[in-house]
């Protein structure tokens, strides 16, 4: 718990809901969703497996322009 409660501190964009952004995935048991600070100077993005017995897999659609990332740039 410690450790969630240190990423939340040194991620402002986890310190509002204003920019909560949800992607589409290819599998119901998985959501995805992004957030942002106001700067877009720290960017969240976020799985999350919804099926607490089995092990998901699939794909995300993410906007990047949501992200605010120019589709011919690269990113991590």
């Amino acid at each position: 718990m410690a450790l969630v409660n240190r990423i939340r501190r040194e991620n402002p964009a986890l310190h509002s809901d204003w920019s909560l952004r949800f992607f589409p995935t290819d599998n119901d048991q998985l959501i995805c969703y992004a957030k942002i600070d106001e700067a877009h100077d720290n960017v969240i993005v976020t799985a999350v497996n919804l099926d607490p017995r089995n092990v998901q897999s699939g794909w995300v659609e993410v906007d990047l322009a949501v992200l605010g990332i120019e589709p011919r740039h690269q990113y991590q």
